[in-house]
């Protein structure tokens, strides 16, 4: 138990004086899309319901360049300094989701805040914010299923060398490709994230988080530590 605490410990001081200057520098983003879509609406090329809608896709890229270091950076680092792999593991899995679910929290509060300040502002929605939970719920999914998909990746690469990891990388790409192009997979807005329909999609991603966690486990627990 010592050592997956020195673990947490370790993984969070790495990363926590990033995670607080992106989470500031893309709140005072936020706050400056907020007073241009009050005073100068015209200068923002966003409904007023969705000023917040570029945060999905800075935060989407962050989880992913941080499973990417954890796979390639911290793994390595971890064992040198006498870390198990299993420890490695539930150290990696534990970050994955308390740093998601903290993300995702941020981002439903900016969503939910900023539609409010707006709405007092007077300048209405155009459809009601999705509600608050389920928004928090499905990027949750989304975020912890990037973070472990690049940490897979990561690992990939790390274990197996390039020509696997460029195999995996054109399987993602697949993978994405097919989605985007399935009948309604780019019709989905904001307002959609209440459905149910995609509500149950969440559920799926969380499984497939564990299928993937499981995955990464494997490939992980005989990774040899290289030095250089």
């Amino acid at each position: 138990m010592a050592s997956y605490r020195n673990t947490m410990r370790f993984m969070w001081k790495d990363s926590y004086k990033a995670l607080r200057i992106f989470l500031a520098v893309l709140l005072l983003v936020d706050i400056g899309l907020l007073v241009f879509q009050v005073n100068w609406p015209h200068l923002v090329d966003n409904h007023s319901n969705n000023f917040y809608s570029s945060n999905y896709g800075a935060i989407g890229i962050f989880t992913l360049v941080t499973g990417l270091l954890t796979a390639t950076v911290t793994f390595p680092l971890m064992l040198s300094l006498g870390s198990t792999r299993k420890n490695y593991i539930a150290g990696a899995l534990s970050y994955g989701v308390i740093s998601s679910a903290g993300l995702a929290l941020f981002q439903t509060l900016v969503a939910h805040g900023g539609t409010a300040l707006l709405e007092l502002w007077g300048k209405l929605s155009e459809s009601a914010p999705t509600p608050f939970l389920t928004l928090w719920y499905t990027q949750f999914t989304i975020y912890l299923l990037i973070f472990l998909l690049f940490t897979l990746l990561g690992t990939i690469f790390y274990r197996y060398g390039t020509v696997p990891g460029l195999i995996t990388i054109a399987g993602f790409l697949f993978i994405l490709f097919f989605t985007a192009n399935a009948p309604g997979g780019t019709d989905y807005t904001d307002k959609d994230v209440s459905s149910w329909g995609f509500l149950l999609a969440a559920h799926y991603l969380l499984a497939l988080c564990v299928l993937v966690a499981a995955l990464l486990w494997l490939i992980i627990r005989k990774a040899a530590v290289r030095t250089y």
